[in-house]
């Protein structure tokens, strides 16, 4: 059957699930981006503390009551911290912490591709003709719109003298609603380390 270019096909649901599964595995979905002040202080900090409001909320109730999420999106911040060389203090740290998290249900589009597969004869003695043959099938191709839910979080890193935002990195990825509580911890645990790979940032030009 021809299709018009750029045009969307429907999937049988097992074969669209598979499909989903497979792109899911096969690609990072991970986004980072990262914003600084080029005259703070980097090189001199050497301590830190949460903010009083560790989370500044998004207005969303599921997400502003999961104190599931806050633990993990914390316990995976300090420990790379920690790894960086930070010490977590109670009393005049060099900087302070703050998270935010959000998510928005948006559109994506993607494609699909199954190769030909080329025939073959079978046994010469068997059938009217002596023998037979499977023609195979020529390869095909489209596009499919799924709905997906995006997570945003971002960590900041504000002055304790005057609240001033000295650096925040922003990571999004797309939401699995049927994560268990371990994927969960290693994902957050992923995109932390992603988003906090380039702190301190090394500037230059100064």
């Amino acid at each position: 059957m021809n299709q018009a270019p750029g045009s969307a096909a429907r999937l049988p649901v097992g074969i669209a699930a598979a499909v989903v599964g497979l792109l899911l595995a096969a690609c990072s979905t991970l986004k980072v981006s990262v914003d600084y002040d080029p005259n703070a202080p980097f090189a001199t900090l050497r301590t830190y503390r949460w903010k009083p409001e560790a989370q500044q909320k998004a207005g969303d109730t599921l997400i502003d009551t999961d104190t599931l999420l806050q633990q993990r999106i914390m316990g995976a911040v300090e420990a790379e911290l920690a790894r960086k060389g930070y010490a977590k203090v109670a009393e005049r740290p060099d900087f302070l912490v703050g998270f935010y998290f959000s998510r928005q249900r948006q559109l994506q589009e993607d494609s699909y591709f199954y190769p030909s597969y080329g025939g073959y004869f079978g046994s010469p003695f068997y059938g009217y003709w002596g023998g037979w043959y499977y023609p195979g099938y020529p390869g095909y191709g489209g596009a499919y719109v799924r709905e997906i839910e995006e997570g945003l979080l971002a960590v900041d890193i504000v002055s304790p003298a005057n609240g001033r935002l000295l650096w925040r990195g922003k990571t999004k990825d797309i939401l699995r609603f049927e994560d268990t509580p371990e994927n969960r911890v290693r994902r957050i645990q992923k995109a932390v380390a992603a988003l906090l790979e380039d702190f301190p940032p090394i500037v230059t030009g100064r």
